[in-house]
């Protein structure tokens, strides 16, 4: 191969006339290439030095992952690790570069810095997986330091209220300590209202969450989601790294067990594209700045209202669950967590429990469930079946006596036990049918009030606020203003109690007939509840 001084010798050669063989024979070379380098006119262009090359099998491999939308090179690079190929990322990204026009685009986006154990910022992804073999939508809460860079996610199957406060909680026992503030998007669980260049109003439990663990809530600008620019870049590598890497688990429990062995080897001990440093060796000058988690785990858990049957057994979601007999027709709190665990409560006392296998249910409708409340009368013993059940069971839903048909069991039961006549039998059974309408009526005027969360006065800690009247709060339980068509306004600066008093109006049984409304003022002592008839 000719180099740059034998072209240049070439170029001497041919202005003193010199015959080409000549040319030749004196560099060492065939003629045709010094006529070629004549032709060129100048030396030929250097070529790079040829780089290791994927083997045929591994090839294929990487064919198939991009097949399946996998275009991510560290994700494959991992998968072929695991097959045996010792190759370097880089013959990966060459062998990618030219495939690159044919894969999803990317979009950057704009980030700013925050000094140490300042700032958390959360946000929710939704991404399809499978589960069990089965097709599902997963909610995902990714969770990130603003310093550090450190994160954490937490997969579920939704993204309410009572899940959204379930995963800051786990995102601050992951990193052991908690920020000074928490940056949110505008969603309801957290932000009320935000309306541009106007205050923030934040939901009243994530201020109740705030000032447990500490921190200071803030929302995002309406409309920019570039606000919360660090949580954004982790939402994509979650969905682009993870569930690329993990495409289908075995359950809940497995997915969120992998979620956190893959943070701990391969998010953590990654160097961040944008600080430039290990993200654990960044996180370790973050985690002495946070602020001490309390000794109390907050409660996550949903309260619900709820009626006993008379046959001793409470409907909770499409399920009815036994519970001691002395209340049978009581009203009571069900607390339900988010793990499947049902509680009755009887005031402050735990009375019930039981157990939900599995996860993700969810409310059904009435009719399903009368549906299988019938199949479970068939099966009780001693019960007549036959065509005068049919046609009794036939005329209660032709009635739409729902409520009734769900508890006939029950009834029967205890009017056989009595030996009522039908004239003391017929009352009760009216009465069961009254007291299902009147629960659903209650639990809908409730859900219309829109109540930022369910409390009792029974659960109201006067020892907290000693100035406050006990007799006269008592007083306004029996809504007697309410009959009076007085209204009764509740004064006071922030955190003495005026939420909790007026949403225990709402919940006094006396009020169900009545409207409730709880309009949150500003912390200058403005009313803050106003019950009227």
């Amino acid at each position: 191969m000719l180099g740059l001084e034998d072209f240049m010798t070439i170029h001497a050669l041919v202005k003193r006339g010199v015959y080409r063989c000549d040319m030749a024979e004196q560099l060492g070379v065939h003629p045709k290439t010094v006529s070629r380098a004549v032709q060129r006119g100048g030396p030929p262009a250097p070529r790079r030095g040829r780089r290791g090359r994927l083997r045929d099998p591994y090839r294929s491999v990487i064919d198939g992952l991009l097949a399946e939308g996998v275009w991510n090179a560290v994700v494959i690079w991992r998968e072929l690790q695991a097959r045996g190929d010792p190759g370097e990322i880089s013959l990966i990204r060459d062998d990618l570069r030219p495939k690159r026009a044919l894969g999803p685009g990317t979009r950057a986006t704009v980030r700013f810095e925050t000094e140490p154990g300042r700032q958390l910022q959360t946000d929710w992804a939704v991404q399809p997986t499978v589960i069990a073999g089965e097709p599902v939508t997963v909610h995902v809460a990714v969770s990130t330091l603003s310093y550090s860079r450190r994160f954490h996610f937490w997969a579920t199957d939704g993204e309410d209220a009572e899940h959204t406060y379930e995963a800051l909680v786990r995102a601050f026992e992951w990193f052991g300590g908690v920020p000074a503030e928490v940056l949110v998007d505008n969603q309801k669980a957290a932000v009320l209202a935000h309306r541009r260049g106007g205050d923030v109003q934040f939901h009243p439990r994530f201020l109740d969450l705030g000032g447990h663990y500490g921190f200071r809530p803030r929302a995002c600008r309406p409309a920019r989601a570039q606000t919360k620019g660090k949580d954004e870049g982790n939402v994509g590598y979650v969905k682009h790294h993870f569930f690329v890497r993990y495409r289908a688990f075995e359950s809940w429990a497995h997915l969120n067990q992998l979620a956190e062995q893959w943070l701990r080897e391969e998010a953590d001990p990654r160097v961040h594209g944008t600080v430039r440093e290990v993200v654990a060796e960044r996180f370790a000058r973050e985690a002495p700045t946070l602020g001490l988690l309390p000794s109390r785990r907050y409660d996550t858990a949903y309260w619900e209202a709820r009626q006993v049957a008379w046959d001793a057994y409470v409907e909770v979601r499409g399920n009815r669950y036994s519970v001691p007999g002395t209340l049978a027709g009581q009203p009571g709190r069900v607390r339900i967590t988010l793990d499947g665990a049902r509680a009755l409560y009887d005031g402050e006392q735990c009375v019930a429990q039981h157990v939900l296998p599995g996860r993700g249910d969810r409310p059904r409708s009435s009719r399903r469930a009368l549906g299988r409340h019938a199949g479970r009368r068939a099966a009780v013993p001693g019960r007549v079946r036959g065509g005068d059940d049919m046609e009794l069971t036939s005329l209660l839903e032709r009635m739409k006596m729902e409520h009734l048909l769900a508890q006939l069991d029950g009834v029967c039961e205890h009017a056989a036990k009595g030996d009522l006549d039908y004239k003391s039998f017929l009352p009760q059974a009216l009465e069961a049918e009254w007291r299902g309408r009147h629960q659903r009526g209650v639990e809908s005027r409730l859900k219309l009030a829109r109540l930022p969360w369910v409390k009792s006065l029974e659960q109201f800690d006067f020892d907290f606020q000693p100035s406050i009247d006990r007799k006269q709060v008592r007083e306004l339980a029996g809504l007697g203003f309410v009959e009076r068509a007085e209204t009764v306004v509740l004064l006071g600066p922030p955190g003495v109690g005026k939420t909790h008093v007026s949403i225990s109006q709402a919940e006094a049984p006396d009020g169900a007939g009545s409207r409730a409304e709880d309009a949150e003022g500003q912390d200058d002592g403005r009313p803050k509840a106003v019950p009227t008839k």
